[in-house]
């Protein structure tokens, strides 16, 4: 049996790239993130690498980079090739599948949002707020050549991606117009909503319409959808995203199966019908709130 290790090797760095992604340096114990970062340079390099290389990546001096690799490398997570060069074992490979394998929430997730994968043929997926931004934490991308694609573990702006607006609509009003005026709102693309007040507007309309929405908001030519559902008592938000043209076309009967989705996951059951929970079927206060929205709802505009 052949094992393409590059690949193994990139596969844990997405379980583990969010611990030093788009964090201030100052909010960071520094050996944690070259940890990662030694990580990640043998998965873009994918192959082994020497002391100096590794140094020269990370920015920081030999001794220190010294310290680190034998420290991995006595915790069995590295090993040497050849006289100076270092490759990761198996093992962050293995502790990762087994952290994944054993996730509850994804457990109970995961054959909904591949049933509305298969459903709409787009990317789905799962995200939470963490602190003032979203983190992807399940990703099941669309089997089609040209897809969005993305990995948990990606962070994401609340005002400019449809995941974020779905968690900031379902925010108290007064408690989100006080995080909208503390947040920088910058422009991801020419088309982020970047004034407060017209966000405001804009998460109205999705709330009205049953559904979050945002058309190169935060990639170009990618449309994506959000609703809010409620897991283990805490909010997360429901994604469909895919190319434009593909959304654009389907995009009404795509919403109404990320609403059914976010239905059956609130419900405790699967997409066969069959529940996760042990006190049966609970309906939410998100779920009256997006039952009343979907009666009421309009064919979607411009954002």
């Amino acid at each position: 049996m052949t094992c393409n290790t590059p690949k193994i090797i990139d596969r844990c760095v997405r379980v583990c790239k969010h611990l030093s992604m788009n964090v201030n340096d100052l909010d960071l114990v520094k050996s944690a993130s070259r940890a990662m970062h030694i990580f990640e340079a043998f998965a873009k390099a994918g192959r082994a690498m020497s002391l100096a290389e590794l140094a020269r990546d990370l920015a920081i001096p030999r001794s220190s980079c010294l310290a680190l690799l034998r420290t991995l490398s006595s915790r069995g997570y590295l090993y040497s090739v050849g006289t100076n060069g270092y490759y990761p074992t198996r093992m962050l490979y293995e502790i990762a599948e087994v952290i994944a394998r054993h996730d509850p929430l994804i457990e109970s997730v995961l054959p909904v949002a591949t049933a509305l994968r298969n459903r709409t043929k787009e990317t789905v997926i799962l995200g939470k707020r963490q602190d003032d931004r979203v983190i992807y934490l399940l990703v099941i991308e669309s089997e089609q050549t040209i897809r969005y694609s993305a990995h948990p573990g990606y962070f994401k702006p609340l005002h400019g991606s449809a995941s974020g607006k779905a968690l900031l609509a379902v925010l108290p009003e007064n408690e989100r117009s006080a995080l909208l005026k503390r947040l920088e709102l910058p422009a991801i693309t020419p088309r982020t909503i970047t004034d407060p007040h017209e966000l405001e507007k804009d998460l109205l309309a999705g709330t009205a319409r049953g559904w979050q929405f945002t058309e190169g908001e935060n990639v170009s030519d990618v449309i994506a959808i959000a609703a809010p559902v409620q897991l283990n008592g805490e909010v997360h938000a429901l994604v469909v995203t895919g190319p434009t043209p593909r959304m654009k076309a389907e995009l009404e009967r795509h919403g109404q199966a990320l609403v059914e989705s976010c239905r059956l996951l609130e419900s405790g059951r699967t997409a066969s019908g069959t529940t996760n929970r042990s006190d049966g079927v609970t309906t939410s206060t998100l779920g009256k709130k997006r039952e009343e929205a979907a009666l009421a709802a309009e064919p979607v505009g411009s954002p």
